[in-house]
């Protein structure tokens, strides 16, 4: 699970764009797109 906490004078933009950023390098990104549609076993 990935928290992001306010570093003192942070903006909500600048804890956001810390969040993607978290989130990509985690890959969860790649594997919500991967899962978001159903794929037919071939």
């Amino acid at each position: 699970m990935i928290k992001v906490k306010a570093r003192g004078n942070e903006s909500l933009d600048q804890m956001l764009r810390r969040f993607k950023k978290m989130c990509e390098k985690e890959g969860l990104t790649k594997e919500i797109k991967r899962t978001s549609y159903y794929e037919k076993p071939s």
